[in-house]
């Protein structure tokens, strides 16, 4: 296993994110940076998520100008390792909403994410070019809890949130039914500063989850 996440360097005097992972499990993880071009006017490199065999990536993107400006885009590997220049998802991305913390089926064949805290999916196109109209994800009854990120096993089929520092979860029958109305999963960090994506390892033993206060750490909790 492995954490997808972005971390910021200098280059010229100009503030620049790239994507690196960081494998878990290990006492001295080393970052590995993947080749990916910048994106021209899109400096910045946030929240990312990958199809299984990490031939796709979709990222949140923005020009250090804040929440709204939050975009999405996507990358391919090529035939030689490396990923091609980032593409904006013009057709999902919506100018005056915030579109992030995207969320990858394993099979790449769906994407999720929260335009301005409300949970959208879009199927993938079938030339994988991009992916199709947004729809809004169907809860079972009224949903007015903002959710800021997510996470879910393999099958899609339960959904861990992140909303008011509060984690909570939902589960569903089938991959199109609607999830049930989230459930409080732990309390444990509602008096932390922020506390935003979080992600499990295959098994859903380890819980890693992005805290930010003075400095924005990854912390690690096991499951009991």
């Amino acid at each position: 296993d492995s954490l997808l996440l972005s971390l910021t360097y200098e280059d010229d005097d100009t503030l620049y994110t790239g994507l690196f992972t960081i494998p878990t499990g290990v006492a001295k993880p080393e970052p590995q940076q993947l080749p990916i071009p910048p994106l021209e006017g899109y400096p910045q490199f946030l929240q990312a998520t990958m199809a299984g065999n990490a031939s796709l990536i979709v990222m949140t993107v923005n020009r250090f100008g804040g929440w709204i400006i939050n975009d999405m885009a996507m990358t391919r590997r090529d035939g030689t390792a490396a990923y091609t220049t980032p593409v904006l998802l013009q057709n999902l991305n919506d100018p005056a909403e915030s579109d992030a913390y995207p969320f990858l089926s394993a099979d790449g064949e769906r994407l999720y994410f929260l335009q301005n805290e409300r949970l959208m999916v879009a199927k993938a196109q079938a030339d994988g070019s991009g992916f199709e109209e947004a729809k809004a994800v169907q809860f079972e009854g009224a949903m007015e809890m903002l959710i800021l990120s997510i996470w879910m096993d393999k099958k899609e089929k339960t959904m861990w949130m992140v909303a008011d520092n509060r984690i909570y979860k939902s589960t569903r029958k089938r991959r199109d039914a609607a999830f049930s109305l989230p459930a409080i999963f732990t309390t444990e960090f509602e008096s932390f500063p922020f506390i935003s994506g979080l992600s499990f390892n295959k098994k859903q033993t380890d819980m890693y989850l992005y805290y930010s206060d003075d400095e924005p750490v990854i912390l690690h909790y096991q499951i009991k």
